[in-house]
């Protein structure tokens, strides 16, 4: 979907109905009241930012009709645990939709079906996950979040790939990010991603995969039998 301009993005986005549809097989509404389900989410997500401190209070007042900070506490229920899950599922799928208008790479389509670029986020998550989601160690948390993502080029589309924990190398990944691709299909990514299976993964599927090599790497090509092994340069 071409989306012009923020703006327009936001509006697209945050539309009432599909939140108001997603209270009710959670179980978050079972009949209406002052607090309306879309209301609810915009308080959580928008209403506070200009809080000096984030209190039921000050979210109470922000909502479309203010309620009492007892009343806002109430709803804080474990069919809200399911509510805002499946809120902020709505909204990435949302998000995912938008492609760049026109396309940076428009040009490309025709030597390549797709231009990905390969890359990996983290965040440190609360002391209280490292089981779930282990770190590196060092001085930061003992839990952090990896998050493997590539972006389509030509399409302008960001595709989350795997949430994984922290300590998990990029390397580790090279291969399974490989199997994704198609053919005619091409895959930019550091030297952290180098695995030689990947590449091997990705020949017979027709794909390329371009990457700076690592220091000390060297590569052989594979002569006809009785033939010297030329160094690739």
């Amino acid at each position: 979907m071409l989306l012009t301009s923020f703006l327009e993005r936001f509006v697209h986005t945050f539309v009432a109905e599909p939140f108001r549809q997603l209270a009710d097989p959670t179980g978050w509404r079972k009949r209406s009241g002052k607090i309306d389900p879309f209301a609810f989410i915009l308080s959580l997500v928008f209403g506070q930012r200009s809080a000096s401190r984030q209190t039921l209070s000050s979210q109470a007042q922000t909502l479309t009709e203010p309620v009492t900070r007892q009343a806002l506490d109430q709803r804080f229920t474990p069919q809200a645990v399911e509510f805002l899950p499946a809120s902020f599922a709505h909204v990435m799928a949302q998000t995912l939709d938008w492609s760049s208008a026109p396309p940076p790479a428009e040009g490309l389509r025709a030597h390549f079906n797709a231009i990905y670029l390969l890359e990996s986020t983290g965040f440190d998550c609360p002391d209280t996950l490292p089981g779930i989601f282990p770190s590196c160690g060092g001085a930061g948390s003992a839990a952090n979040v990896k998050i493997l993502l590539r972006y389509e080029w030509i399409a302008g589309r960001l595709e989350p790939l795997e949430g994984l924990a922290g300590k998990r190398s990029d390397q580790g990944q090279a291969l399974q990010a490989a199997e994704r691709l198609a053919a005619h299909e091409l895959q930019l990514q550091d030297k952290g991603f180098y695995e030689a299976k990947a590449g091997q993964a990705a020949q017979p599927r027709g794909a390329f995969l371009l990457m700076p090599l690592p220091h000390g790497l060297t590569l052989w090509l594979c002569p006809a039998p009785d033939q010297p092994e030329p160094l690739l340069d």
